[in-house]
């Protein structure tokens, strides 16, 4: 890849974004992952969908992560 393809390709994800899919529910894999649907949107146009597979230990930490956002006198989540 060129210097100019990366700075395209890098441009091109500014324009990228990732949002939770109103209607789809977290699903486990049959690795027994969890599965987290995804929309993807590039500009204003639809890009199509994936899933954020994490471990549960990585789920709970994203759970206490969000916890302590939503509730800041909550206590520090573990690292």
């Amino acid at each position: 890849m060129t210097e100019r393809q990366a700075l395209d390709h890098c441009r091109a994800l500014d324009d990228l974004r990732v949002d939770l899919l109103p209607d789809a529910r977290v699903q486990h894999t049959h690795a027994g992952r969890i599965a987290i649907p995804l929309g993807l949107t590039h500009g204003r146009k639809p890009a199509g969908e994936t899933l954020l597979v994490m471990t549960a230990e990585l789920a709970e930490k994203l759970h206490a992560n969000l916890g302590h956002l939503l509730f800041p006198s909550a206590e520090e989540p573990a690292s």
